[in-house]
């Protein structure tokens, strides 16, 4: 009789045996379901936090600056600004002073501006409304406001992007700058507020609310601060043309009311050359002081802002701002040309004494850029958090798919040889 040797697994074995293949599978299932989990949650999670929040706002102020600044009321009376009331040229005269007896070289000027989120607030849009004012330090309230505009636009919560189906707006009382504008509804194209989440190193359009245009706003600079770095961009606009640049913004629901021309009437001056111009001056061009000149009102800057790439937030901003009269958009872009040469290569620049309404830099101060920062930190903070936390899931998903496959594989090796 042959002696047949037959190997059985005891029941204690077997149960062994099947409780690792479960657990294998388990864990491969684990596996699974967190790199599905990792490769899903930048289409799912990130972009819950990739969105301008419905209460995006706060103040805004720049540092008190010196400013040279036309006085309208001192214009409007024939009377010198205090700064020039001792000067020969500006003595007490039956005729019209020159230009420069109302244009003071050193006001201190501050930008405030209050951000406030509006209706329509929804999932996909948050309307924005900056009310901006331009206040002179050395008058109290309310005699010291040169300047009040209040800017309307709802944007794109994802892209930043003003949305072109709902309309923007924007109004400005300056008697100093001759500007009393209000656009009505009008569509904007480029970005102001915010850049979009994850900000690249390229040029993007702008809006630019004086001149009512977007202009291509260029990369410049990574500048690191804060332990992260921020991307510089750079504009320069101008020189504008303001009674063309309202005239078309007034025109855009139709033509000019009664109520648009009189906003037109304080962009151009007329009045005898000896007040707009030196004597070398009048001498260089061949223009004699009698002579009438039609002056138009002008408006360039230099424009340099910050931005936090990865949350799009804007944490510095500064605005080298320049109004000022020329005879012609030729004269007028000379002088543009002089400024922005002048910032690019940091050098001083010298408005003139006789044809400047606003002369500025208007930086933020550092209260302002500490805020700004605080808000971009959170959001980078959090998305840097959640990136992170995606990278571990998903490669603790390969991990356990990579170990319960080992396991697996040694779970059917002893069930074939067994």
């Amino acid at each position: 009789m042959s002696l047949i040797l037959c190997v059985f697994e005891s029941p204690a074995e077997r149960i062994t045996l099947l409780a690792s293949r479960v657990i294998s599978y388990c864990a491969l299932g684990l596996g699974i379901a967190l790199l599905i989990i990792a490769v899903l949650s930048p289409f799912l999670l990130i972009p819950t936090l990739k969105v301008i929040p419905l209460d995006a706002g706060g103040p805004q102020t720049t540092q008190e600056a010196p400013g040279m600044l036309l006085d309208a009321q001192a214009f409007a009376a024939n009377q010198p600004v205090e700064e020039h009331r001792d000067a020969p040229e500006c003595a007490p005269s039956e005729g019209e002073l020159p230009m420069s007896c109302f244009i003071s070289s050193s006001t201190p000027l501050r930008l405030n501006r209050t951000m406030e989120s509006k209706d329509p607030a929804t999932k996909k849009f948050v309307t924005l409304q900056a009310t901006t004012t331009l206040s002179r330090g050395d008058r109290e309230a309310p005699d010291n406001v040169v300047s009040t505009a209040v800017d309307t636009v709802t944007l794109n919560r994802f892209s930043a992007e003003p949305d072109a189906d709902l309309q923007s707006s924007f109004q400005i009382q300056a008697p100093d700058l001759g500007l009393n504008e209000d656009t009505g509804k009008f569509a904007r194209v480029g970005l102001q507020y915010r850049f979009p989440f994850d900000t690249e190193r390229r040029s993007y359009q702008f809006f630019d609310t004086t001149a009512q245009t977007d202009n291509l706003m260029d990369f410049s600079d990574a500048v690191k601060e804060h332990g992260t770095k921020s991307l510089q961009f750079e504009q320069n606009v101008g020189a504008v043309n303001m009674l063309n640049a309202v005239t078309d913004a007034l025109r855009r629901d139709g033509d000019l009311s009664d109520n648009d021309r009189a906003a037109l009437t304080d962009l151009q001056v007329t009045a005898p050359a000896r007040r707009w111009y030196s004597a070398d001056e009048l001498a260089a061009q061949g223009i004699s002081p009698d002579e009438q000149v039609s002056m138009t009102r002008y408006y360039s800057v230099a424009r340099t802002v910050r931005v936090e790439p990865k949350t799009g937030i804007i944490v510095y901003g500064a605005d080298r701002l320049n109004y000022f009269f020329a005879r012609s958009d030729e004269e007028a872009q000379q002088v543009a040309d002089a400024f922005f040469r002048s910032v690019d290569h940091g050098d001083a620049f010298t408005p003139s004494p006789q044809r400047t309404a606003l002369f500025v830099d208007a930086t933020w101060d550092q209260d302002t850029q500490d805020r700004a920062w605080d808000s971009a930190l959170t959001g980078f903070t959090a998305l840097k958090n959640l990136e992170f936390a995606i990278y571990v899931v998903g490669t603790l998903g390969v991990l356990v798919i990579a170990v319960s496959m080992v396991f697996v594989r040694r779970s059917l090796h002893r069930q074939h040889h067994s």
